[in-house]
């Protein structure tokens, strides 16, 4: 029969769920880097990141988020070139096979404006046994030499975006375009409000403004579910599916929507805000909206 409209209660959603200052998000600082700065990472300090140039803020990219780097590459040892962007900023996605997994962890580690030399030894290069490795075309027939070499990387970082894999490999992407706030983010019954557009391409296939409706109403469909659940007070983001993940986990999707076969979709949605309700039976016949969160204590009748 679905949820009972607790929307009409006193305190709506766009002013309910204070923060307690246990559920604050906690207030990230900037690291304590320096130039000369080193820090090394992988078994055997494999890869050795030596700070340049000092970035800034308090974020690093993370796998599958995409980076614009400028680099100039070198054998370690006899300091000769083998690759460059000549200057040019160039995107890579951190999820991409085809770059080094020593310049990635190195790439992982770095905030933006910051320059560092990254030190990469041979077990984190170019293996001779990945073929899925783009290898620099003047070594195309000499894979095994540059399998032994100790690389070095002079990189810039320029910029990153912040991606985030909801289901793990690579089914569900989501892009946030606008940090949201707070550690608690809305599950089950729970009210939300927000802006969803759905596409393929250009073309839009589901589009509401400033939506009432609860986390898992039938209304919303499972993989809107799944980025609602994700989202923070105040997100925004846009999340990339594979058709054929839709197609394996949300079939009804794809007739109600009229969707075109085997083209990805994405979910461009706004997290205005939420309400926390509280099902005591697991089956929406007793309901709390909590309007206000009280701070942590001892009950009443626990004296």
């Amino acid at each position: 029969e679905g949820l009972p409209d607790l929307s009409s209660l006193p305190g709506g959603i766009g002013s309910a769920n204070e923060e307690t200052d246990d559920e604050k998000e906690e207030v990230l600082e900037e690291p304590e880097e320096y130039i000369g700065f080193e820090e090394s990472y992988r078994l055997k300090q494999g890869v050795k990141r030596t700070v340049k140039k000092v970035g800034s803020g308090v974020y690093k990219p993370v796998s599958p988020s995409h980076v614009w780097v400028k680099y100039r590459a070198f054998f370690f040892k006899s300091q000769k070139e083998f690759e460059s962007t000549n200057g040019e900023v160039v995107e890579i996605d951190l999820t991409d096979p085809k770059y080094p997994e020593g310049l990635k962890v190195g790439l992982e580690n770095m905030r933006i404006g910051e320059k560092s030399e990254i030190l990469v030894k041979k077990d984190y290069g170019f293996k001779a046994d990945d073929e899925k490795l783009k290898v620099p075309e003047k070594y195309l027939e000499k894979r095994d030499v540059l399998a032994k070499k100790k690389l070095c990387y002079e990189v810039e970082m320029v910029d990153f975006d912040n991606r985030v894999d909801l289901h793990g490999d690579g089914n569900y992407v989501k892009k946030i375009l606008v940090r949201g706030s707070g550690k608690k983010k809305p599950e089950n019954v729970d009210e939300v409000k927000i802006d969803v557009c759905v596409k393929q391409g250009e073309r839009v296939l589901f589009e509401q403004k400033k939506w009432l409706s609860h986390v898992d109403s039938d209304q919303i469909s499972n993989c809107m579910r799944r980025v609602v659940a994700s989202h923070k007070k105040g997100e925004e983001s846009i999340t990339t599916v594979k058709y054929s993940y839709i197609k394996d986990k949300d079939s009804e999707m794809i007739d109600v929507l009229k969707m075109d076969e085997d083209v990805d979709v994405t979910i461009e949605m706004k997290l205005y805000n939420w309400v926390n309700i509280h099902d005591y039976y697991n089956d929406a016949s007793t309901l709390k909206k909590i309007l206000k969160n009280g701070k942590r204590g001892t009950f009443p009748f626990e004296e």
